[in-house]
């Protein structure tokens, strides 16, 4: 037992030395769970009969790719943000696969994955170029209506010449459609937030969408100690040996992240529930 203990110990400690600073410093800018709401207003006119369902890691990818596409931000700031996420991804990537029982949302992962690559990479959302002067124009607005109208018409292309029945359900879309969906779902909202906001300028706008994202990476980062368990309890007794290693690897490089959003106040859901987006959503515009 000793022994065991010892190991964990190690492991633990070897967690804490891959602890993610620049997440870290992005979460910082959490003080509440307001930007898993603000994300997408249901006044957003829907472009199809259905909606596709948002799982954690789509609207973070979709926002990081407005962000780094906003005129006159400085290039390290943008950097930074990239880093951030995508140290966040890892964990919210566990999360998503975790807590996911069903398997249902694995074309909306696969989406976010997608967008991501060329977000991290290239600094390019579905080959579009995100930081040259034609996708940055002379006003915020003028991008985010780019964007809008990049993903409102990859959407209608496809949903126009539906034929397979299976397509009906958005859960089934390619990928490149869904990541669509959700660009021309939050640029509209954006958009409506800041029509009457003649002043607000690129860096202010910058500022809103780092908390924002903060805001649904703190959310979502509640289910950490969640999968940590849920990993420690697989059937399997190999498996189940594997899995508590590598929870006491997660739980050290979590550690930090933890003790920080024990500070935030917690809707009232059960694992399972808080485990999904869609519920979060649910439960705060209930308490509006």
């Amino acid at each position: 037992m000793r022994n065991i203990c010892n190991e964990l110990d190690k492991l633990i400690e070897r967690g804490e030395m891959k602890q993610c600073k620049n997440l870290r410093r992005l979460l910082n800018k959490s003080v509440s769970f307001n930007g898993v709401k603000e994300f997408d207003r249901y006044e957003v006119p829907s472009l199809y009969l259905q909606e596709p369902k948002n799982c954690w890691s789509l609207p973070l990818v979709s926002l990081t790719s407005i962000a780094v596409a906003l005129p006159n931000i400085p290039a390290h700031e943008a950097n930074k943000l990239v880093s951030g996420v995508g140290e966040g991804l890892s964990l919210v990537k566990l999360v998503d696969g975790t807590l996911d029982r069903t398997g249902d949302m694995e074309h909306v992962k696969n989406a976010a994955d997608a967008v991501w690559v060329g977000v991290e990479l290239y600094r390019k959302w579905q080959d579009k170029d995100l930081q040259n002067t034609n996708m940055g124009d002379e006003t915020y607005k003028e991008t985010l209506q780019k964007l809008s109208n990049l993903g409102e018409k990859t959407v209608k292309d496809f949903t126009t010449r539906i034929e397979d029945i299976m397509m009906e359900n958005p859960l089934n879309w390619p990928s490149k459609v869904i990541a669509a969906n959700s660009m021309y779902r939050i640029t509209q909202t954006i958009l409506l937030d800041n029509k009457d906001n003649i002043h607000r300028t690129d860096k202010v706008l910058f500022e809103k969408l780092c908390v924002m994202i903060s805001d649904i990476l703190a959310a979502c980062l509640t289910n950490l100690a969640h999968v940590i368990i849920f990993k420690c309890h697989n059937d399997a007794t190999k498996d189940r040996q594997e899995n508590v290693r590598r929870a006491a690897v997660l739980l050290g490089e979590s550690r930090e992240i933890l003790e920080l959003l024990q500070q935030h106040r917690l809707p009232s859901l059960d694992h399972e529930k808080a485990a999904d987006i869609e519920e979060w959503r649910a439960s705060m515009v209930h308490l509006q």
